[in-house]
């Protein structure tokens, strides 16, 4: 747990990087430090999960941290001057700067999937409008940051076409690269009368392909991809008149997009006395966890069977423990728990039907 001694505590927290269940680092935005007059920025981090200790005092505001492995990291620190890319080989406790940018108002956010690759998105936020920005940069690296090419200029709007319902292209957020070849950029309308949506790469950034989602105009305001083909996204959409807060899930690179609701509703009444702990919502499955008493949880699938013939639902294969039923176009399976109490059992529902 991340707390601080005495009664102002640690203040405000900033970019969080966490790499596995031991090792996370976090930023805390701090006032003007040694001589600068910028923004001053303190690193924390943790080996074991639960104890944090501070690893570095660095001047600048922190805009970008990714963590490739317990000793390999990059940041990128803004000033009124320049944005930066800084590197560390040590768990964060030293930084060296490979590569900079300078402007107005430069901004720099990085994105590296292991110790060699990695790519710079790079703006200036003195040309931005309430609609979107005039131009984007994207660089990217091989060999961790030594050097870097040019993959696209600002000269040529490759994060667009505008949709035709805006009158701009939206503000790109963070590139967030899952492989050495697929990437995803999310957009959001900001406050003017852009258009958000996705971007995807299939080769390292070269070419891009725009997704504006189903319809209206979307605005998404955080990104989480699994692959190249799959991502969750949450998403604000302008329809009309009307307006909806949604997740959507593509499990095809953005070509298709299926809303998800914020409350699934579980697909058949439940016994008195079972309650809902949990639902998880992946890229092709919702999945509940589900609590009826352990003696019911080790026997699931009977307890559950009256409820699903009773609603529609046809039995079409069983296991050890394990039994699934179909209804239309859905699947839905059971897996019985061990009898432990309070572990619950877990359904889980995806499209397709039984063979």
């Amino acid at each position: 747990m991340f707390a601080a001694g005495g009664s102002g505590g640690f203040g405000p927290l900033g970019q969080l990087a966490v790499l596995d269940t031991g090792h996370a680092w976090v930023v805390q935005p701090a006032p003007p430090c040694r001589t600068s007059v910028d923004e001053c920025t303190r690193l924390w981090g943790t080996s074991d999960g639960s104890t944090w200790s501070q690893l570095a005092v660095v001047d600048g505001a922190m805009t970008s941290l990714d963590f490739v492995d317990a000793s390999t990291g990059w940041m990128v620190l803004r000033t009124s001057a320049e944005a930066s890319v800084l590197v560390t080989h040590d768990g964060g406790r030293t930084w060296a700067r490979q590569f900079r940018a300078s402007g107005q108002s430069p901004l720099l956010q990085v994105s590296f999937v292991n110790t060699r690759d990695g790519w710079a998105l790079g703006s200036d936020t003195s040309y931005c409008a309430m609609g979107g920005c005039v131009g984007y940069t994207l660089y990217a690296t091989t060999d961790g940051g030594a050097t870097w090419t040019t993959l696209q200029r600002p000269e040529i709007p490759w994060w667009g076409p505008t949709p035709p319902l805006a009158s701009a292209a939206g503000f790109l957020g963070a590139p967030q690269f899952t492989s050495a070849t697929a990437g995803w950029i999310r957009i959001d309308t900001g406050a003017g009368a852009g258009a958000g949506g996705v971007l995807v790469t299939a080769d390292g950034g070269r070419t891009w392909r725009r997704s504006n989602g189903d319809s209206g105009i979307w605005s998404v305001g955080a990104l989480a991809p699994i692959d190249g083909k799959a991502a969750v996204a949450t998403v604000h959409a302008y329809e009309g008149s009307a307006s909806t807060t949604f997740l959507a899930r593509t499990i095809d690179g953005a070509l298709t997009w299926q809303r998800l609701p914020l409350d699934e509703q579980f697909p058949v009444a439940l016994p008195s006395g079972c309650q809902i702990l949990s639902t998880v919502l992946g890229t092709d499955q919702v999945e509940w966890r589900v609590d009826c008493g352990a003696a019911m949880n080790a026997s699931a699938r009977g307890t559950l069977a009256p409820f699903l013939t009773g609603d529609g639902w046809r039995l079409c294969g069983s296991g050890l423990a394990t039994a699934t039923w179909t209804k239309a176009d859905t699947q839905l399976s059971i897996s019985e728990g061990s009898g432990v109490p309070g572990e619950g059992f877990v359904v889980a529902r995806r499209s397709g039907a039984c063979r």
